[in-house]
């Protein structure tokens, strides 16, 4: 039987990131679809992806550097007596953070997720 996963034959050689000695570097043939349209599309759509991606880890890096020099005023939970400034900086922070805190992020970032995947990119971020 044939597997759904075939050789497009969307070259995808001559795309931004694809250099030498390397070339196209797939290997584990994400990129390959029966349809070429299909394979051409989930190609920009993972490059889109990818942009945001590294978007978010700036951010994320930002986020990191900040809280050394500047702590909100305020509880960052009330019910717990615990403030912002009582959030050690850096990784420690993590183990800090109260649960409801954590699920307010992730649903954040989740819905923006959600968002973006239901929306088809017109155009490459960034042009």
């Amino acid at each position: 039987a044939d597997s759904p996963l075939r050789a497009a034959s969307v070259d995808l050689s001559g795309e931004l990131g694809a250099c030498p000695p390397l070339g196209f570097w797939d290997p584990l043939g994400l990129s390959e679809f029966d349809d070429p349209a299909v394979a051409a599309g989930q190609f920009r759509r993972r490059r889109v992806i990818e942009l945001q991606h590294g978007r978010v880890a700036m951010i994320a890096c930002i986020g990191y550097i900040v809280p050394e020099f500047f702590k909100w005023p305020g509880y960052i939970s009330p019910t717990a007596d615990l403030k912002f400034e009582d959030i050690p900086t850096g990784l420690a922070a993590c183990s800090k953070v109260p649960g409801a805190g954590w699920f307010q992020i992730i649903a954040f970032v989740g819905s923006i997720d959600i968002f973006n995947l239901q929306t088809e990119p017109r155009e490459y971020a960034g042009d």
